[in-house]
């Protein structure tokens, strides 16, 4: 008797250890997630607010799923299944050995790339127009665990709960992927500003529409003159948007600005936090220098060689002066991506004569000189452009679908036309349009 009370007290103590040591936690790990584990943010047409961490070089924003922990352990996302069909509730496993941290986040990117990027990415995309997304656990995911479905969705909104973690699902115009939800902020759309070159005489009009969930208390400009600053400006609300206007400033001014609005609830936009401001920026008194991108060839096939390489045939873009006056380069960029303008820095003192041109030499080698861009062009699809003052003035622009190799893409008229294919290229001449290559015939000679 003095044995078997001494075996069961063995037990007990036994039992109690492995509970402290983390071991038999499976027994309750399912009850733990169901009670723990909530679907909190979504975002189903994300066009700008999150760029993919793992593949940031593409410009890729996909669809995303934010999973809230609300208890006070890590927990563990070991056969947990995420789907958008409740006909499949185990449509995707979650990778194993994934936990997401007490009272923490983890996001999921639904942009069907798990074999390529990685464990947080799933194999399914979300639909804008209505869709659901369900959680489920068990061996064959028929343990429900959160669930939402949802209507049609708007670009760079998520929906999420308020409160974080267990409120109803609601609109929220401040996403906050891998935060917890916040109470909504003002949102600042459809930016404009007029004129487009701003002169020295006259002053600048910036207005934006801004919205809210409850009513807009005040609007704001900040501005900056040559980094002196900010001066403020308040914003009024005529015609559904909100304006103001900057002062005139001297000829040569970099004019930076923000806007900054608060609401019934105080909240702010922009949160630094959580958004980058919206804005622009100008330099006062600009002329936009009469110059075009007159043609390129994105896959130049044995035409033109390198002069600085020789037995090399880089791509290149040849821009032309329109004006009867020479024209300088100083100050002007070249760039493949519009939303990096000032990418290639054209090196000062180039110029170019009356109805003139010069070629520019797309290889990615800028070491060779300064016609030697830092990037090479795509034949499969691109856009050009040429900028001045600091990047904030398109000069001019050309992009295209697709090029055949060997082929150039200009514009005809030469100068001012559409651009189009020139199956016969011109670097550093007038282009001339020819509807097809011509080919001399192949002649074998046969004993």
């Amino acid at each position: 008797m003095h044995v078997r009370f001494l075996l069961f007290y063995a037990a007990i103590l036994m039992a109690a250890l492995c509970t402290l040591l983390g071991f038999g936690r499976n027994v309750s790990a399912q009850g733990t997630i169901t009670a723990a584990l909530r679907i909190n943010e979504f975002m189903a047409d994300n066009e700008s607010v999150w760029i993919d961490p793992d593949d940031p070089g593409l410009d890729e924003y996909p669809d995303w799923i934010e999973l809230y922990n609300s208890s006070s352990q890590p927990l563990s996302l070991d056969g947990v299944f995420v789907t958008d069909d409740p006909a499949l509730p185990a449509k995707f496993a979650i990778t194993t050995g994934l936990t997401i941290p007490a009272n923490g986040y983890a996001v999921f990117y639904a942009d069907d790339e798990e074999e390529t990027e990685g464990a947080y990415h799933l194999s399914f995309r979300l639909s804008k127009d209505s869709g659901f997304i369900g959680l489920y656990t068990g061996a064959g995911g028929e343990t429900l665990i959160d669930k939402v479905e949802y209507g049609p969705q708007d670009a760079d909104i998520s929906t999420g709960r308020l409160p974080n973690g267990s409120g109803a699902f609601t609109r929220l115009t401040r996403p906050s992927p891998g935060r917890s939800n916040l109470v909504t902020s003002p949102r600042i759309s459809d930016l404009r500003r007029t004129p487009d070159l701003p002169a020295a005489d006259g002053p600048v009009h910036v207005s934006a529409v801004i919205t809210d969930d409850v009513a807009v208390v005040s609007a704001t400009i900040f501005y900056t003159v040559d980094g002196v600053g900010p001066i403020s400006v308040p914003m009024t609300l005529a015609d559904g948007r909100y304006g103001g206007d900057i002062p005139p400033q001297p000829d040569g001014s970099l004019v930076e600005f923000t806007l900054r609005a608060e609401d019934g609830d105080g909240q702010f936009t922009p949160d630094p936090v959580f958004e980058l401001p919206v804005g622009g920026r100008y330099v006062v008194g600009y002329n936009i220098p009469p110059l075009v991108i007159n043609e390129v060839l994105p896959d130049n096939f044995l035409g033109l060689e390198d002069p600085d390489d020789p037995g090399d045939y880089p791509d290149w873009i040849e821009i032309y002066n329109t004006s009867a006056q020479a024209v300088s380069l100083n100050g002007l960029y070249l760039s493949d991506n519009p939303g990096e303008p000032t990418k290639f820095a054209i090196t000062d003192g180039l110029s170019i004569e009356p109805h003139g041109y010069l070629i520019f030499y797309a290889d990615k080698d800028a070491e060779q000189g300064p016609l030697h861009l830092d990037f090479r062009l795509d034949r499969d699809g691109e856009s050009l452009g040429m900028y001045g003052a600091l990047g904030t003035v398109e000069i001019d622009a050309m992009a295209w679908d697709s090029v055949p190799r060997g082929i150039g893409y200009g514009r005809w008229p030469n100068g001012n036309g559409e651009a189009t294919f020139m199956y016969c290229v011109t670097p550093g001449a007038a282009n001339r349009l020819c509807d097809r290559q011509i080919y001399l015939p192949v002649v074998s000679r046969t004993e």
